[in-house]
């Protein structure tokens, strides 16, 4: 005799359970409901495991990645960030308990009525998504400039739950840019100058 029942993970049918017998009529109807008892709770014990593993490999790739990562609560009128990685600590100077309830405000130092800024306020409050490049300080007031893509993180009926930013030190690049505009102007004068002269 077999028996056997599905084993249903993140609803899909990916193994089963079968029981064997050497009896042909040894497996009743009380072996069945007993069965399909048992293949609930191994479904849900393997689902477990599955999304176990998953959050640790994610908390390991958060916690690993050079870019600053923050969360916040979406829920809410202000934003609180909930979560921030190791890389936000290094990068803003802040502190995991100097930070998490508070709004990631705290960081800038972009004029409020910059362009920048405002799109930055319009995408949040509908919890929006986008990329910035901010004016931004560190707890030690040294300035920088954030790269800081945006997105919202929604929940099986599409209500954003969260809005996690990722934030890179743009610092290097936006100097560099600078430079270049600067230089090019310089050689725009020079042209000017030299055209003057003859």
């Amino acid at each position: 005799a077999l028996s056997g029942v599905p084993l249903v993970i993140d609803g899909e049918r990916r193994a089963a359970i079968l029981c064997a017998h050497p009896d042909p009529r040894f497996f009743t109807r009380a072996h069945a409901a007993l069965l399909r008892r048992i293949s609930s709770f191994a479904s849900q014990a393997l689902t477990t495991l599955a999304l176990s593993m998953q959050t640790r490999l994610l908390n390991a790739v958060i916690d690993g990645s050079s870019s600053g990562f923050a969360v916040a609560d979406a829920h809410r009128p202000e934003k609180p960030l909930i979560f921030v990685n190791k890389a936000f600590e290094e990068l803003t100077g802040y502190s995991a308990d100097e930070v998490l309830g508070q709004n990631c405000r705290l960081l800038s130092a972009e004029p409020s009525d910059s362009e920048e800024r405002s799109r930055l306020r319009k995408t949040v409050e509908r919890n929006g998504s986008g990329r910035f490049l901010l004016r931004n300080v560190r707890k030690s007031g040294e300035p920088f400039w954030n790269e800081l893509p945006l997105f919202p993180v929604r929940n099986a009926d599409g209500v954003t739950e969260y809005l996690v930013a990722t934030q890179t030190d743009a610092s290097d690049r936006v100097a560099a840019n600078e430079e270049r505009e600067r230089a090019r102007e310089q050689e725009v004068i020079a042209q000017l100058a030299s055209g003057i002269a003859h």
